[in-house]
């Protein structure tokens, strides 16, 4: 679980997978997003509505955030992809000191 500053920070420091290519296709967006359903779903439809990727809903205090990646799925032109920042990173190899945002994971 992470604070809002965490989450900010993780993105900022990764925001050059924007463009990458990742299990779900090219990278379009990371998005911060409450961990938990059911403000995790309205964070992403909210993204997927406005494509406004800097906006954050809030989230309950249990919840936590997350930083969300947000692929299109290139065959499928209105379908997109998405998973925690995490799973992006490990799939891409990229090594993360998660002692850096205060959290462990």
């Amino acid at each position: 679980m992470l604070t809002i500053e965490q989450s900010k920070k993780l993105k900022t420091d990764h925001k050059d997978l924007i463009g990458k290519i990742s299990q779900g296709g090219q990278i379009e967006a990371l998005i911060i997003t409450p961990r938990n359903d059911p403000e995790f779903s309205k964070g992403l439809k909210y993204y997927l509505r406005t494509q406004d990727s800097e906006s954050v809903l809030p989230a309950n205090n249990e919840s936590g955030y997350t930083v969300t990646v947000v692929s299109r799925i290139q065959q499928l032109k209105n379908n997109v992809y998405h998973e925690e920042i995490f799973a992006t990173l490990k799939f891409l190899e990229i090594e993360i000191d998660l002692s850096e945002y205060g959290v462990s994971y």
